[in-house]
């Protein structure tokens, strides 16, 4: 559930443009996305087949695919909502090209994704850990907990919405409290109270 709500705030962020922009400055960071996995999965220590295993057996007890996919999907008239909002020449056509996409790239990418995740995942947590997680995702609670995540995430959508811009606006403030930004910040609505 944690990761489905994560991915959704990601896709969000970036489906609405929040991010600032700052002046470029010299970096010893990875210069890609792609250079930063690889070098964090090469520190990532080996699991074990068994942490493994289990780790298949909770992202299959979690639905992961369809989870994700679901939850991405249901939230998705909210991102498009911001997305046009921050592209005022996006036609309806547009729009739906965007969701069609987005749907087809979650569905091609979540496999791959957990391919890359397990491992990390599988050394995180011991495997007594991971025996727990998988008992409890397989049982009843955790079943009926898979079952209801986007039907929620759908409903909590709107209020994520609403602190979108507020907190657009305290990242871009904290982000340029420690880089020299160059763009205004993004408004923050009045707060009613």
């Amino acid at each position: 559930m944690r990761f489905a709500l994560g991915l959704f705030v990601c896709v969000y962020l970036v489906c609405a443009g929040a991010g600032p922009a700052y002046a470029q400055t010299p970096s010893t960071a990875p210069a890609s996305a792609g250079e930063a996995a690889s070098a964090a999965v090469a520190t990532t220590p080996s699991a074990s087949p068994q942490a493994l295993e289990l780790t298949r057996r909770y992202f299959a007890a979690m639905h992961m695919e369809t989870t994700v996919g679901a939850t991405v999907m249901a939230m998705m008239p909210q991102m498009m909502a911001s997305f046009a909002r921050n592209n005022p020449k996006m036609t309806e056509a547009d729009q739906k090209a965007v969701v069609e996409a987005a749907a087809e790239s979650t569905q091609v990418m979540i496999g791959k994704m957990m391919d890359k995740m397990a491992p990390v995942f599988a050394t995180s947590f011991t495997e007594h850990e991971l025996q727990d997680l998988v008992a409890f995702y397989e049982g009843p609670t955790g079943q009926a907990l898979v079952a209801k995540t986007p039907a929620f995430a759908a409903r909590m959508s709107p209020m994520l919405s609403e602190l979108m811009p507020e907190m657009a606006a305290d990242m871009h403030a904290r982000l340029c409290a420690r880089v020299a930004c160059v763009a205004k910040p993004p408004a923050a609505p009045a707060n009613p109270s």
